[in-house]
């Protein structure tokens, strides 16, 4: 399972320790899934399969050895009210209560950004050690070097989950503490050194693959984990710090017992104290939603926050809603984290975290962690000029902390607490770092003369969302003690309609065509071993970091409208390339569709004609210009495969989750091979 970084004794107990701990948890992790498929394939009606848990339903404690060996639902939510209120009861219970979270992981008292992004190629652990953000997140799940190696690479190209893991151990054991890493980068030689002490770097919070990932047999969450423990625990700790995970795509109780046990198992098998390994939890998905008390409640010895997002989260909204004919979600691009039904997210993730974290009447044990700003800046040297953009980026991604940080102001039992200090960022330029760094570091009584700054149409968004008042004053979130006092009133159907009733919004063919244009571009990057990719938004006039997250919401999304031939709800045009002051764009009007035209495959077929086109023409223009590393960094024969299997994918009747898995098999598969797995998955 080492797979290329060394067959040294060492990796060889790891991968005996792998081995041991997926015979031990390969069951459970296979009854979870199949529990995920039998919900996505229940034929009840979404207010019932995915209401709130009855209040009966129970869950084992993974603490059972203290008391109870299992808790019902109603006794978990009532035992994180009970926290809240202050009330010593039975049943009351807190995070990080045995080991206290470490000075250097508090996610309020190391305020700022969450640098997140791949580790292999080396510059890229170099840049997350020199960044200014606070904390770092190794990233081997949405944005990860591929754990696989594309058909027709040289065959001593490392694969780069594997070389990412090698790269953290000899970083950490020093190797490059004086040495230059040499590489050539668009067709120039480039030279990369860590610039920052130890001392200084980032915590590093490491995501590893949701439990759904496997690297062949193995799951991919005990590889990465277990590897990087092994690895790594004694050369952290000689540093004064630790290990620290990142947990994605965990959906209920029993997923999070997944974890809690592979973390206590290597715990044990490290000498380390059980509880010491803290951890991040996403909530990224609506079914774990609908379960946020009880999984906190069973990973209570080491969750230290929960993190929201916006593309996986959309994604899991439009998997609940997918059989719904009459609940079509409108475009997933129009849906900001400033609109209604993402705030009411937002503050049911922070409202959770403040009842679970509170310790003496304050927020200690816990806190909430804002969501990703994807945007990336363009270069100087961009061919179009289109760094004249920059300034856009740059008040787009102070907006979107600001926000975060309003809505992180809750004024509970007579205190103000203020929880969102934390949120995610995809870049390391300085500039985008330190826009964002200003409303998440700024003191209290800073945040209301920076939203003095706003402008009109700003300041409007922000008011209607009460984080502000009508004459601009910054307005906490007041929670009232009858709100929240019991487990009727914390999960009530209002706060279940307000987070996930389906919004009102267009559909329209133009982000039809775009939706696509997203899911084929990073399609693509992903058959060429490249999973975090800067991906030209051509609507929106910037670039974005993307990830398999991408891929999600646009071809889940897709999917539906063909699924239900869900109308186009505005005229509109589908738009054939042209080359522009911004490159090569969808841009030219080609084919009329009117509101109320169904989204059949006829018009489906006229998107992936136009896609095709415009990849011939954006080819073409990379060979005008003479783009020195254009057929270097990609192979462009993988386009046409992208489009197979898209075709194959959103025609067909059957809905699967995270299927950009499928691109894993067939980016190493050749023709034949390729022809019998999408067969497989699709037919």
């Amino acid at each position: 399972m080492s797979n290329g970084p060394s067959g040294d004794s060492s990796h060889q107990d790891v991968d005996a320790t792998i081995a041991v701990l997926s015979g031990e948890l390969r069951g459970d992790i296979a009854a979870a899934l199949a529990a995920r498929r039998a919900l996505l394939d229940s034929p009840a009606s979404v207010r019932e399969k995915y209401a709130w848990p009855s209040w009966e339903e129970t869950f084992d404690d993974p603490l059972a050895g203290r008391g109870k060996k299992s808790w019902t639902f109603r006794e978990i939510v009532q035992g994180l009210i009970d926290n809240g209120f202050g009330r010593d009861t039975p049943l009351r219970w807190r995070l990080n209560e045995d080991v206290p979270i470490p000075a250097d992981a508090h996610p309020l008292d190391n305020p700022g950004l969450e640098l997140t992004g791949p580790w292999h190629p080396l510059d890229l652990a170099f840049n997350a050690l020199n960044s200014d953000a606070p904390m770092n997140m190794p990233d081997f799940e949405d944005a990860s070097p591929a754990h696989f190696r594309p058909r027709g690479a040289p065959g001593d190209q490392p694969i780069g989950v594997f070389a990412a893991l090698q790269n953290a151990k000899e970083i950490f054991e020093g190797r490059w503490a004086s040495r230059a890493y040499e590489t050539t980068k668009k067709g120039q030689r480039r030279s990369y050194r860590l610039t920052k002490a130890p001392s200084q770097w980032p915590t590093r919070f490491v995501r590893p693959p949701g439990i759904h990932l496997r690297f062949g047999d193995i799951p991919g969450l005990i590889a990465v984990a277990t590897r990087w423990v092994l690895d790594n625990y004694a050369t952290l700790a000689a540093a004064g710090t630790g290990v620290y995970f990142y947990i994605p795509k965990i959906q209920t109780p029993r997923e999070a017992l997944i974890v809690e046990t592979l973390l206590s198992r290597l715990e044990t098998i490290v000498g380390a104290p059980t509880g010491s390994f803290k951890i991040k939890v996403l909530y990224e998905e609506g079914n774990g939603g609908r379960y946020l008390p009880a999984i906190a409640w069973a990973l209570r010895r080491r969750l230290i926050g929960t993190n929201v997002g916006r593309w996986d989260y959309l994604g899991s909204l439009i998997e609940m809603w997918k059989d719904d004919p009459a609940a079509v979600y409108p475009d997933p691009q129009s849906i900001g984290m400033a609109s209604p039904n993402m705030i009411a997210y937002q503050r049911y993730n922070a409202l959770v975290m403040l009842l679970a974290g509170m310790k003496d009447g304050e927020l200690r044990n816990a806190a909430p962690i804002g969501g990703m700003a994807a945007v990336m800046i363009y270069p100087p040297t961009d061919p179009y000029g289109r760094d004249r953009y920059n300034p856009r980026a740059l008040r787009a991604m102070m907006i979107d902390k600001l926000r975060e940080r309003l809505l992180g102001l809750m004024q509970f039992r007579g205190r103000l607490h203020d929880a969102y200090r934390q949120s995610w960022v995809a870049s390391p330029e300085p500039s985008y770092v330190a826009a964002g760094m200003q409303p998440l570091q700024a003191a209290v009584g800073e945040l209301q003369s920076i939203a003095d700054g706003l402008d009109p149409s700003e300041r409007g968004v922000f008011a209607a969302r009460g984080l502000l008042t009508a004459d601009g004053a910054i307005s906490p979130w007041t929670i009232a003690d009858a709100d929240v006092d019991s487990p009727e009133r914390l999960l009530s159907a209002e706060r279940w309609q307000a987070i996930y009733a389906v919004p009102r919004g267009d559909v329209t063919i133009e982000r039809v065509q775009h939706a696509f244009y997203m899911a084929a571009n990073y399609g693509f990057q992903i058959l060429n071993g490249n999973f975090a990719a800067a991906i030209d938004d051509y609507e929106l006039h910037l670039r974005f970091m993307n990830d398999l997250a991408t891929y999600r919401i646009d071809v889940s999304w897709l999917w539906t409208l063909l699924h239900h031939q869900a109308p186009v709800t505005k005229d509109g045009w589908l738009k054939g390339p042209e080359l522009t002051e911004d490159g090569v764009v969808p841009a030219r009007n080609v084919y009329e569709v009117k509101a109320g035209t169904r989204i059949t495959r006829p018009l489906f077929e006229k998107v992936l004609e136009l896609h095709d086109a415009w990849t011939s023409a954006f080819f073409a223009e990379q060979d005008r210009r003479g783009d020195p590393g254009s057929h270097l960094r990609f192979d462009r024969s993988r386009a046409p495969i992208i489009m197979e299997v898209l075709r194959r994918q959103l025609l067909s009747p059957r809905y699967i989750q995270h299927s950009a898995t499928v691109l894993f098999d067939v980016a190493a598969a050749d023709a034949r091979e390729r022809a019998r797995i999408l067969d497989a998955a699709f037919d």
